[in-house]
């Protein structure tokens, strides 16, 4: 089965937009996570196998700042802040390098806010 995921960008300034675009990926296989995350939360686990060469294109998301460590066989792999209500998006044909540096197999969400609880979503479409 093929998946499909769209990746866009718009830059709109009062001259107008600069850039309006999306770009379709295709893929072989589609994983990811939707989960909440209480306040005050120190490594919620969440299972989610990703070989980083696979990737296609992906996505990470939450409305409050997380921190979201990668680990392999209970080893760190990574770290990652996500800052509030920003995205993390790569794709294949992005000019930067893909934001995972190793495979992981699973996630561990730390949310040290205080009184708010998230969802985090993340989504990968592999080849």
């Amino acid at each position: 089965m093929s998946y499909k995921h769209s990746v866009g960008v718009l830059y709109h300034s009062p001259e107008g937009n600069i850039a309006n675009t999306t770009e379709d990926f295709l893929g072989d296989e589609n994983e990811g996570i939707d989960t909440t995350v209480p306040p005050t939360t120190v490594d919620q686990v969440e299972e989610l196998s990703i070989d980083v060469s696979t990737i296609v294109c992906c996505c990470l998301y939450s409305a409050v700042a997380l921190t979201v460590k990668t680990y392999a066989a209970g080893v760190l792999k990574q770290t990652i802040n996500l800052r509030a209500g920003k995205q993390i998006v790569w794709d294949e044909n992005s000019p930067f390098a893909n934001p995972f540096t190793d495979d992981f197999d699973h996630m561990k969400l730390s949310n040290a806010d205080l009184t708010k609880a998230t969802n985090f979503k993340a989504r990968f479409l592999l080849n």
